[in-house]
């Protein structure tokens, strides 16, 4: 997910031409060289096309295909989604937190006010699951994602499951979560970086 575009990533006095792409916390290059600045806490400055970052003592300069599109990006990187904006959680809603390791994610939902949220080690049956109108399921091992059976069927409407899984790991892939939601009637619709150690793909019926 994130954004996307051809341009230029300025290094020094060399301009390298290729495929610039912006996600929730870096932005990145790809052409003949590859490059990656982080974008939190990074002030943007507009110039025409051109894309002008700073972070701490570090500065890139990047070149985009015109003005609005520098515009849009800079927009992006000044003024981020929090966590829970991207997740989707609104006031008066449902949420249910499976095997969650991260301490702070119950308090960032509680906080956008009128938000019920429960943690559970399992979902055990489909009237836990039932229940909610977010649910977020932490995989860490292959049979967790045996969960979403149970969780597909008790669904509400407009309900939707959130995903997580370790980045990088060779037990749990992109590829195998969606297989797996999909065999029970699931379908990806957004993709995000949970954590610095937790990816996330949100799915519904």
């Amino acid at each position: 997910m994130g954004l996307e575009a051809q341009g230029s990533w300025l290094v020094g006095r060399t301009k390298a031409n290729g495929l610039l792409h912006l996600d929730a916390d870096k932005l990145t290059f790809r052409g003949e060289e590859r490059y990656s600045f982080r974008i939190d806490a990074a002030s943007a400055t507009v110039k025409g096309a051109r894309l002008a970052l700073k972070r701490g003592n570090e500065k890139i300069t990047i070149v985009l295909p015109n003005a609005p599109t520098a515009k849009r990006w800079a927009e992006k990187i000044s003024n981020p989604r929090t966590r829970v904006q991207k997740l989707g959680v609104t006031p008066g809603m449902r949420v249910l937190l499976v095997q969650v390791p991260d301490d702070t994610i119950e308090a960032e939902i509680r906080d956008v006010g009128d938000v019920t949220v429960t943690r559970r080690a399992r979902i055990i049956s489909s009237a836990t699951a039932g229940r909610a109108e977010m649910v977020l399921i932490a995989a860490g091992a292959e049979g967790d994602l045996d969960q979403l059976r149970t969780c597909a069927h008790a669904l509400v409407t407009k309900a939707c499951v959130w995903v997580l899984w370790p980045k990088g790991s060779s037990v749990i892939t992109h590829q195998k979560v969606v297989e797996r939601a999909g065999a029970v009637g699931l379908r990806s619709s957004k993709s995000m970086s949970f954590s610095g150690t937790l990816t996330a793909l949100r799915f519904v019926k």
